[in-house]
């Protein structure tokens, strides 16, 4: 393992380089030619001798401090990988202790039809009748006092006016239904009520029309139903406005729907085939027609749907 190391050493040195002269000597200070061949003439020998005098003390310090140098090398390249690895170890302990944790997760409490709601009496509530309470805007749900989140627990409760106003004031407005357009005049229709009350488009210009598209079934057509007769109380004394729900089930049904839930539109039955020509193919859908039987507002369920309603009436001219 010594001999390497001053051989590659000496032909790297400046002083150890091939020499070509004369005396016909080989490299210099050679290791497998430390000595000087027979034959010499006395001035080559001399040369030669110098040589060999000067490139030997090198070669005794190569080959005995070389292998020291390569050993504490290596002890220092172990050192230095130790010391990296204890280093990234550390880092990576203080930065799983420093991390934030994420928060732990907590699992929502659903409202849908199996959630128990009380009225304020303590009475249980349909699913039905609280759900249309909620959606007139009139009433919140609020956690009981023998709430908890094994048994969670709601009771109805009424909003105040000023709460009821800030709650409808915070909701988005209506999108419009894909089946009309704003300003566009629509079919002509002739509709008969379930007391054989006539309408017919062409006799209704000069008019507003405010129509409803629904059916009995549908919840959303319900839970609306009470805010819709708000709204014809508020025009009742007005002639020129006319409220028309066209519903799709048969006449006998709609007048036994009404008994248990009134509804104050001009009730039209078995207007399926209006809706179809219509391309309505969603409930509830409402609309206003202007006193040209023009668009001026068409839209499907919203909770505030009455104020859009209204909103739309009072604003043609």
């Amino acid at each position: 393992m010594l001999t390497p190391a001053p051989t590659y050493l000496m032909r790297r040195g400046h002083q150890l380089r091939y020499r070509s002269d004369a005396c016909g000597v080989g490299p210099a200070g050679d290791s497998s030619n430390s000595t000087c061949p027979a034959g010499m003439s006395s001035s080559c020998l001399g040369h030669c001798q110098k040589s060999t005098a000067q490139v030997a003390p090198v070669i005794f310090y190569l080959t005995s401090f070389s292998p020291t140098y390569y050993f504490l090398i290596i002890i220092m390249k172990q050192f230095f990988y130790a010391a990296g690895f204890v280093a990234s170890v550390a880092i990576s302990n203080a930065y799983a202790q420093t991390a934030p944790q994420p928060p732990p997760v907590q699992n929502r409490i659903q409202i849908n039809e199996q959630s128990v709601v009380k009225s304020a009496s303590g009475s249980l509530l349909p699913y039905v009748v609280w759900r249309q309470m909620v959606g007139t805007g009139d009433y919140t749900l609020k956690a009981a006092p023998d709430f908890s989140p094994a048994s969670p627990v709601f009771v109805v409760v009424q909003r105040t006016p000023a709460e009821r106003e800030q709650y409808l004031s915070q909701l988005p407005a209506p999108q419009e239904s894909p089946f009309f357009t704003t300003g566009h005049t629509i079919a002509p229709f002739k509709l008969r009520d379930v007391n054989g009350h006539k309408f017919d488009s062409k006799e209704l210009k000069g008019k507003i029309v405010v129509l409803n598209f629904w059916f009995i079934r549908c919840g959303p057509c319900r839970m609306e139903i009470p805010e819709l007769n708000t709204l014809v109380k508020q025009y009742a004394d007005r002639e020129d406005v006319v409220f028309l729900a066209v519903a799709l089930d048969e006449r006998a049904d709609i007048q036994d729907f009404v008994r248990q839930y009134p509804y104050d539109y001009a009730l039209i039955p078995a207007g399926r085939y209006v809706a179809q020509g219509y391309g309505i193919k969603s409930y509830p859908t409402n609309l206003v027609l202007d006193r040209e039987g023009k668009v001026v507002f068409h839209a499907q369920y919203h909770p505030n749907m009455a104020y859009f309603l209204q909103k739309a009436i009072d604003n043609v001219p």
